[in-house]
């Protein structure tokens, strides 16, 4: 039964006869694929489920790829409601380099207690949310290496072998999400900080399995600002091995050291995809903690480099950028309970991450929220690019 199982699962992500999405077009970014970026699809299936909630918590098994920083399993969680719409949600925690180790989720094991977090644009039950009545493919992340490695080595020189398969992990929540949902009519592709910098990469292995669907790339607070003059992205991408997501293409994309002009370079080669970006002007965790630069030179860089894919892209990109230090804005709203809803491998003060974590439906720029915001990017009419007034 399992391996007749396996067989129609294969069926759904690799196609069969004219009706499949995939036959329908050439791939966008065959350029990718030709670097190996979607080496991974249809190499892995789910080895067992469990019903959490109102949702399915679906497990592989590490011989097939997927698996977690330390070696665990590697978990992914759906809920369907009946829609024509799909989200699928990247998951943030920290990052795993040789220059620094913060990882928030080393497992996957919370996903066993909540299923989906029912909480910011995931909630269904927020009267403010757009996406409440979408299904969810909730991608956790668990690997360090922003959803795009593909290396087993160790990382800091302690003796213990990290797992930086991300990209196998998304490879495989990406084909289970073809496999549950085949033929959805809008897929926002939402990710938060980590994930959000994993959008990156994610966004071409989606249209590879979605070439018909209109994509929303919701990127919260992973919007691809670097260190200005280093060669901080390219020196990822080597440790990692992560480098078929960065297209040799984009000539000069990464000069000034940041990966945001990978969306302009994407945008430019898909005319059925927009995509949002929200970030506070000098967001604490990613500029202070990661990047080691001031608050005043992740808002020069912010903004210069969003400005330039605002000119390009008037229509199909948008910010939602507002003052302050917080980091993060659609996983949480105003009725989540942070001990409740957070399951962290590591000591966090909780009271720390309030102050920190902005909130979906509070969150705001001139009185609109980011979920108002997020809204009107889903219904397509008058969409604002809403940016809070800089103080000289």
């Amino acid at each position: 039964m399992r391996r007749l199982s396996a067989i129609l699962i294969l069926v759904l992500i690799l196609g069969c006869g004219s009706d499949d999405d995939t036959s329908s077009q050439a791939f966008v970014f065959q350029e990718l694929a030709d670097q190996g970026l979607t080496r991974y699809v249809g190499a892995a299936i789910p080895i067992g489920s469990v019903d959490v909630n109102d949702s399915t918590v679906f497990e592989f098994d590490t011989a097939d790829g997927p698996i977690c920083l330390h070696g665990a399993e590697y978990r992914a969680a759906v809920r369907h409601t009946g829609s024509s719409d799909l989200v699928i949600y990247l998951q943030g925690g920290g990052a795993c380099s040789s220059a620094i180790c913060l990882v928030t989720f080393a497992d996957t094991e919370s996903l066993l207690v909540t299923g989906v977090p029912p909480a910011g644009i995931l909630s269904t039950t927020l009267a403010a949310n757009p996406v409440r009545e979408w299904n969810v493919v909730y991608a956790p992340y668990c690997d360090g290496s922003l959803m795009g490695g593909d290396v087993s080595h160790d990382v800091d020189d302690d003796g213990v072998i990290e797992h930086q398969r991300g990209l196998a992990n998304l490879s495989a929540v990406l084909d289970l999400a073809k496999a549950e949902f085949p033929r959805p009519r809008r897929v926002m592709l939402a990710g938060v900080s980590a994930g959000g910098f994993a959008t990156f990469t994610a966004l071409p292995l989606v249209r590879y399995h979605y070439p018909n669907a209109e994509v929303l790339v919701v990127n919260d607070a992973g919007v691809g600002v670097g260190r200005s003059g280093m060669d901080g992205v390219q020196r990822m991408a080597e440790e990692w091995n992560s480098g078929s997501g960065i297209p040799q293409s984009c000539d000069g994309c990464f000069d000034r050291g940041h990966l945001m002009p990978l969306l302009g370079w994407q945008l430019e080669r898909d005319d059925n995809m927009r995509a949002a970006m929200i970030s506070s002007f000098g967001d604490f965790v990613i500029a202070t903690t990661f990047l080691g630069i001031s608050a005043e030179a992740f808002e020069t860089a912010l903004f210069e480099e969003s400005d330039a894919i605002q000119e390009r892209f008037p229509d199909r990109f948008k910010r939602f950028l507002f003052a302050g230090t917080k980091h993060t804005a659609i996983p949480v709203d105003s009725t989540t309970d942070l001990r409740e809803a957070i399951d962290l491998d590591i000591d966090l003060d909780i009271e720390f991450l309030e102050q920190i974590l902005g909130s979906f439906d509070e969150t705001n720029v001139r009185g609109v929220t980011v979920a108002e915001w997020v809204g009107e990017m889903v219904r397509g009419g008058d969409w604002d690019d809403l940016v809070e007034e800089q103080q000289e």
